[in-house]
């Protein structure tokens, strides 16, 4: 089975697009909050998109209708037990999916900011892993 990531690659794009325009920005300007929303929409596509292929993967998706049914986490789980993502990768991708981003509104501090960069590599290694599968 082949899992399409084209999509996939194409929303991690627009994220690094969106970082970079937000991290250029002033964090008192109008344009900051802009490339801030983009930014979260953007983070909202990329794991949803990550999480529809994972859950598109044999040893998942055989599940059927059980697998649409499945919290994220245990998405995870499986896909770390058949290899597809290590411990590590499969315990970042949680934090990921529970909360990337603050809620507050307020300026993305260096905090934030590392973990959007670490969210990136993450996606593109699950892009990669996925395009082979």
């Amino acid at each position: 089975m082949t899992i399409a990531t084209d999509d996939f690659r194409r929303r991690i794009g627009a994220l690094v697009s969106a970082l970079g325009l937000l991290q250029r920005s002033q964090p008192d300007s109008v344009g900051y909050a802009e490339f801030r929303g983009k930014l979260e929409k953007c983070v909202r596509l990329v794991l949803a998109t990550a999480d529809g292929l994972l859950r598109q993967l044999p040893s998942i998706g055989d599940a059927g209708d059980a697998a649409a049914a499945l919290p994220a986490s245990e998405v995870l789980r499986q896909a770390h037990e058949h290899g597809v993502l290590s411990a590590a990768e499969s315990t970042r991708w949680c934090g990921y999916f529970e909360r990337l981003l603050p809620g507050d509104g307020a300026v993305y501090g260096e905090e934030t900011l590392d973990r959007l960069r670490a969210f990136l590599l993450d996606a593109r290694s699950l892009e990669a892993t996925l395009r082979r599968t």
